[in-house]
């Protein structure tokens, strides 16, 4: 699947996102949500639909228009990876060690690498052997494609947003220290 294939089915399935979201936002099913999940409610309803312009742009070739920081980036993956993808903080807390930071960071180093390490990095990942520390199979780690700027931005917020979700882990033990037992 090209670049451009898989943002218009990101968009897509962001906008029936959006659209789910926003009818619960509107319903009277609302009145059951306590206050502060209300506002997570909104200020998710709100990133995601920064995201969706984003993307819409991205689609249109009409970069520049909206700024778009690290942080953005790195939020709307963790986003992606909760909601869309289903890792969220139950699924986190089944790793005892630090699974979620070693695969940061091999995310990491590859966004680092020159192009040449990078295609041995993904031909040696398309033979089943995924770079060294990384905790799952092979067919999990997804590095980008190409050697471009953007591919790389793309591995660094993986990074960063897996690395977001293991503090979250070690923060949330910290609070129930059985779990990691």
């Amino acid at each position: 699947m090209s670049y451009l294939e898989r943002l218009k089915k990101e968009f897509e399935e962001l906008t029936e996102r959006l659209k789910k979201l926003g009818a619960f936002l509107n319903s009277d099913n609302v009145s059951a949500v306590n206050e502060v999940e209300l506002y997570l409610l909104n200020l998710q309803f709100y990133h995601m639909q920064r995201y969706q312009e984003i993307l819409n742009q991205r689609l249109n070739g009409s970069y520049g228009q909206v700024l778009i920081e690290g942080i953005d980036l790195i939020a709307m993956e963790r986003w992606d990876q909760i909601h869309a993808k289903g890792y969220d903080t139950v699924h986190d807390q089944q790793y005892k060690t630090s699974a979620l930071g070693n695969a940061a960071i091999c995310y990491a180093i590859m966004a680092g690498c020159t192009p040449r390490m990078r295609k041995r990095f993904r031909h040696f990942n398309k033979q089943g052997r995924p770079p060294n520390g990384w905790p799952w199979s092979s067919a999990h780690f997804k590095p980008g494609e190409g050697d471009s700027d953007q591919e790389r931005v793309r591995e660094l917020t993986k990074a960063a947003a897996l690395i977001a979700a293991e503090i979250d882990r070690i923060e949330r033990k910290k609070q129930s220290p059985e779990a990691e037992a």
